[in-house]
Parts: C-alpha cells; structure tokens; sequence
C-alpha cells in the first residue's frame, strides 16, 4: 500500500511518496526527476537492497 503526503508550497508543491517498492513503480518517479534532483530516505536495513539501482 503506498500513501501520498502533498507538501504545499504554491509553485514548489511536491508529493512524498511513502511505502514499499516505490523504486520500481518508475512512471512515480519519471514524473518528477526530469532535470530535478530526488532524494530517497532509507535506512540500513533496506537500503542494500537497491542502492545499487540507483
């Protein structure tokens, strides 16, 4: 199950996407990285399981 949070700022209004196996859900990220920068918050745990994806 994903959830979607919307952070409000007018012109700079951005989604946050929490759940798991976002990073292969690519039209969620191919929507917002065209000349932009991402960040993706993880932790040790899971984070070996695709950083090398990225």
């Amino acid at each position: 199950m994903m959830k979607t949070l919307t952070v409000t700022l007018e012109e700079r209004s951005y989604p946050i996407y929490i759940g798991a196996g976002l990073l292969s859900r690519t039209e969620l990220l191919a929507q917002h990285i065209q000349n932009k920068e991402v960040c993706i918050v993880t932790n040790s745990t899971v984070s070996h399981s695709f950083t090398s994806r990225i």
